[in-house]
C-alpha cells in the first residue's frame, strides 16, 4: 500500500530539479512529469480502490521509466546549439514551407471528405438524426463488436487524411501570426473535422487532443514560457468547462445507463471498486455526479493497475514485437493489402485474451511503458525512453529557436505525447502517432527541397596576375 503514496512523490521531486524548472512550462519534460503526477495522483487519491496492490517490480519500472526519459532530456539540453541565421537558407526554407503547407492542406481535405461522407451515412447519420446519447452508444457498441470479430483495421488513406486535419489544426496559430488568411478557412475545416471525428468514433480523446495541441502550439508563440503568461483566466475557464464535459457529461452521453451501472462498469474494467468515502460523497445532495467523476479518474489509475497485472501475470516483456505494436501505420498498410490479421491486431487480441481471462473488458489501454516493453522488453523500453526524451525535448528546444511552422507543430505534438504517456501509449492514438511519423516525413521532404533549390555559388572570375616589375612602375 505504501507504493501507492510514494509514487506521486517521484514526479514531484523531478519537477523540483533546477534543470527541469528552467524549461518552458509546457516543454515535453515538464508535461511528461505532469502526466505522471496526474496519473499517480489518481492512484494515491483512493477515488478508486484496486484489489491488487502495486508490486515492487511495478514500482521500480515506473520510477526507472521516468528517470530514463529525464536522462534523454538532459542529454538534449546539454547538446543544444545556438541558432544561426543564413539568409540564403532562410529563403530556401520559406519556399519549402509553402510547398509542404499546401501539400498538408491538400491531404487534410481527404480527411474532411471522409468525415462528411461518414456524417451523411450509417452511424454518422444516426448521430445527427437521433442525438448524441443514442448515437454515441450505437457507435460504441458497434466498435466493440467489430473488435471482437477482429475487424479493427482502418483505411490508411482515411487515416492519413484525418492525421493531416490535426496537423493543419496545429498550424492555426502560425497562420494567424503570419496572417496567412487564405489558409484559415482550411484550418477551420480541419478543426471541425477533428471535432466531428471525436463523435464519429464515440471517444473523447480526439477532442481532448485537439484542444491540448492547439493550446501548446499557441503557447509556443508566446514571448515567455512562464506559467503566468500561459495559464490565463480565460484558458482556465475553457479548460475547466471542457474537463467537466469530458469527465461527467460525455461518459453518460456515450452510455445513458452509466449512472445506474457505474459500479458494475468499474468492476468490469479492472479489479476495482469505489471506497466508502466516494459512496458517502455521492449520496450528498447535489453530488450525484461525483461517482461518475470518480469513475472517469479510473481511466488514469487503472493504467497503472493494468501494468501491475501484466507484470505479475504475463510474460509480455518477452513478446518482442520489435515495433509492430507501437507503429500501427505498418499494420494499417498491411491490412489494406492483405486479408491476414496484422501484427498489431494479433498483439491486441493477445492482450484482450489475458484480460478476458480475469472477467474484464477487452479495453487494452495501459501505460506507454507496458506497450514499449511489448515491443522491446524492459531494458529495451528504457533505452527507447532515453531516445524519446532526447528527441522530444530536442525538437521542442528547436521549435523555440527557429519558429519553423512544422517544428512548432512537432514541438506541440511532442509535449502532448509526453503528457499522455503515463496512461496510454501516444503511438496507439492514430492521429498523434501517425502525425509524428508524417512530421518526420515532412522534415525529410523540406531537406530534399532545400537541396534542390539551393543557389549555385557563382564561379570566380579569373584575373590576370600582374608581375612585380609592372607593379613597381
Amino acid at each position: 500500500m505504501i507504493y501507492e503514496f510514494l509514487l506521486p512523490l517521484v514526479p514531484l521531486l523531478l519537477l523540483s530539479l533546477g534543470a527541469v524548472r528552467r524549461q518552458h512550462a509546457l516543454s515535453p519534460v515538464r508535461m511528461f512529469l505532469y502526466g505522471w503526477l496526474m496519473t499517480l495522483g489518481c492512484v494515491a487519491s483512493y477515488m478508486v480502490q484496486f484489489e491488487t496492490k502495486i508490486h515492487t517490480q511495478t514500482f521500480l519500472i515506473l520510477v526507472f521509466s521516468q528517470l530514463a526519459f529525464l536522462a534523454g532530456v538532459l542529454l538534449a539540453i546539454r547538446s543544444e546549439r545556438p541558432a544561426t541565421v543564413n539568409p540564403d537558407r532562410a529563403f530556401a526554407e520559406n519556399q519549402a514551407f509553402q510547398i509542404m503547407i499546401a501539400l498538408t492542406i491538400a491531404l487534410s481535405l481527404i480527411g474532411v471528405l471522409h468525415v462528411v461522407r461518414d456524417l451523411s451515412t450509417g452511424h454518422g447519420r444516426a448521430l445527427l438524426l437521433h442525438g448524441l446519447s443514442p448515437g454515441l452508444k450505437e457507435i460504441r457498441d458497434s466498435s466493440w463488436s467489430s473488435f471482437y470479430r477482429g475487424e479493427t483495421e482502418v483505411s490508411p488513406i482515411r487515416s492519413i487524411g484525418i492525421t493531416c486535419c490535426l496537423l493543419v489544426s496545429a498550424l492555426t496559430p502560425y497562420f494567424l501570426r503570419k496572417r496567412y488568411w487564405l489558409c484559415l478557412p482550411f484550418a477551420g475545416l480541419a478543426i471541425l473535422s477533428v471535432f466531428a471525428e471525436s463523435f464519429l468514433q464515440a471517444e473523447r480523446f480526439s477532442l481532448g487532443l485537439l484542444m491540448l495541441i492547439l493550446f501548446v502550439s499557441a503557447a509556443l508563440s508566446a514571448p515567455s514560457g512562464t506559467v503566468s503568461r500561459i495559464i490565463t483566466l480565460p484558458r482556465v475557464v475553457v479548460g475547466g468547462l471542457l474537463g467537466f464535459y469530458l469527465f461527467i457529461f460525455f461518459p453518460v452521453q456515450r452510455n445513458p445507463d452509466l449512472p445506474g451501472t457505474v459500479e458494475r462498469n468499474l468492476g468490469w474494467a479492472a479489479d476495482a471498486s469505489f471506497p466508502p468515502w466516494v459512496h458517502a460523497v455521492s449520496r450528498m445532495e447535489g453530488m450525484e455526479w461525483f461517482k461518475i467523476f470518480a469513475y472517469s479518474t479510473s481511466y488514469f489509475s487503472k493504467a497503472v493497475d493494468k501494468l501491475n497485472y501484466f507484470v505479475l501475470n504475463s510474460d509480455f516483456d518477452r513478446w518482442y514485437a520489435m515495433g509492430l505494436y507501437n507503429v500501427p501505420l505498418i499494420s494499417q498498410i498491411q491490412g489494406a493489402v492483405s486479408d491476414a490479421p496484422s501484427g498489431w491486431l494479433q498483439i491486441r487480441l493477445r492482450i484482450s485474451e489475458l484480460m478476458m481471462a480475469e472477467g474484464w473488458s477487452r479495453n487494452p489501454w495501459c501505460t506507454g511503458v507496458r506497450d514499449l516493453a511489448i515491443d522491446f522488453g524492459y531494458i529495451g523500453a528504457l533505452i527507447v525512453l532515453v531516445a524519446l526524451g532526447y528527441l522530444a525535448q530536442g525538437v521542442f528546444l528547436c521549435a523555440q529557436r527557429t519558429r519553423n511552422p512544422f517544428i512548432l507543430s512537432a514541438g506541440a505534438y511532442a509535449s502532448a505525447a509526453a503528457l499522455i504517456f503515463s496512461f496510454i501509449s501516444p503511438f496507439q492514438i492514430r492521429m498523434l502517432g501517425n502525425g509524428l511519423w508524417f512530421l518526420a516525413g515532412i522534415g525529410l521532404g523540406i531537406w530534399i527541397l532545400m537541396q534542390l533549390t539551393r543557389p549555385v555559388p557563382a564561379s570566380p572570375v579569373p584575373t590576370k596576375s600582374i608581375s612585380p616589375g609592372l607593379q613597381a612602375r
